[in-house]
């Protein structure tokens, strides 16, 4: 049994077409979320890169195949590096187009022409294994969102892994349609929950953060970062019940900065503002992780 290769390739194109439209529909509406933008610019040239593959199996131009894998190449790239602008670490745009530039530079190399699927597949496995790892090891918050884009990538790159086995061990020709239950096949299906699922979940993500975000700010002492008053004062009375009920003992200790109106009058209320904020963080780092820190009052 063999693909009905335009009507999958159709499917696919349009899944990835329409993850990268959602992508940058959310961005349009929040330019500061920059990854949206790349991720949609991924999806949108891997749909150019499987109407291009399709053209090259059906005109049997080696052109189209050519401009395919520097498409699919451009996405692996280009998500690679969305994954580095989450926690915002730098990553080149020359990086990210380093893949698709190997690959035409192997398409000049004679000897490598005939397996050049099986490169542009091997380029793809390093940069979603890249993307994965790099979501995973960056990790600064506990946003569910994260994991399953996580496991998108790592399962992408593995697919892509399979697909390269397959072109190398002959199963699947380089220049072949492959058969429905071939281990190539299986990319049919995954590269269209990859596009939907890396869509939806990095908007999720964002939402996620944006959330934690305005919580932490409702918490939060605006001028030190330390918890503020309400903050402070729920926490507290639910770490001394947590005490009283395990029998632990609990401390108090209140600062009060001696002389600090004198500060504010002699210097002004920028120098007072600080005099805390340098208080502050000399406080927190001598803090063991469960203890709390707020300010209570104006000083």
């Amino acid at each position: 049994m063999t693909l009905d290769l335009p009507t999958l390739s159709v499917m696919q194109s349009f899944a990835m077409a329409l993850a990268g439209a959602l992508l940058f529909f959310y961005w349009a509406q929040n330019r500061r979320m920059t990854v949206l933008a790349v991720w949609g610019t991924a999806h949108l040239s891997a749909s150019l890169g499987i109407i291009a593959l399709t053209l090259g199996y059906a005109l049997r131009q080696p052109l189209w195949s050519a401009a395919a894998g520097v498409f699919l190449t451009s996405q692996a790239g280009l998500m690679w590096k969305g994954a580095r602008d989450i926690d915002r670490r730098p990553a080149s745009y020359l990086l990210a187009f380093a893949g698709p530039a190997a690959l035409i530079a192997a398409g000049s190399v004679p000897i490598l022409r005939g397996v050049i699927i099986s490169i542009s597949m091997g380029i793809g496995v390093v940069y979603s294994l890249l993307a994965a790892a790099t979501l995973y090891f960056g990790k600064t918050d506990r946003l569910f969102a994260r994991w399953p884009l996580v496991g998108l990538n790592a399962v992408h790159g593995v697919g892509l892994l399979m697909g390269m086995y397959s072109t190398i061990i002959g199963s699947t020709g380089q220049d072949a349609v492959p058969a429905l239950w071939s281990l190539f096949g299986f990319i049919y299906f995954e590269t269209t929950v990859y596009a939907l699922g890396t869509a939806v979940f990095a908007i999720a993500l964002f939402k996620e953060r944006d959330e934690a975000a305005t919580l932490a700010l409702a918490r939060t002492d605006a001028l030190t970062g330390i918890a503020n008053r309400a903050h402070f004062l729920d926490t507290g009375e639910r770490a001394l019940q947590r005490c009283r009920r395990d029998g632990m003992p609990a401390s108090v200790v209140m600062f009060d900065l001696d002389r600090f109106k004198s500060i504010n009058d002699q210097f002004g209320h920028a120098v007072g503002d600080t005099v805390l904020q340098k208080f502050c963080e000399m406080t927190c780092a001598v803090l063991r992780p469960q203890d709390l820190f707020g300010r209570i009052g104006g000083e």
